[in-house]
């Protein structure tokens, strides 16, 4: 199977020639869905991910996070 790239180009033409309309319609969704799919899990993935840093913390406690917060 030593097939060039234009060998194999010209392959899959005569093929995408010999499908019908619906069978084409069908292909290029599913790429579109496939692509989609691929662009949302990168999205969701490089998405930073936060987590609590300080819980049940008293009132006093909190107002002098929220004072070295707001100077820095």
């Amino acid at each position: 199977m030593n097939n060039s790239p234009s060998q194999v180009a010209t392959q899959l033409y005569a093929i995408w020639k010999q499908l019908g309309i619906n069978q084409r319609v069908s292909l290029l969704l599913a790429g579109l869905v496939v692509l989609g799919g691929l662009g949302g899990l990168m999205f969701w993935s490089s998405r930073a991910d936060y987590t609590l840093l300080y819980g049940k913390l008293d009132e006093a406690e909190a107002a002098k996070v929220v004072a070295a917060l707001d100077e820095a």
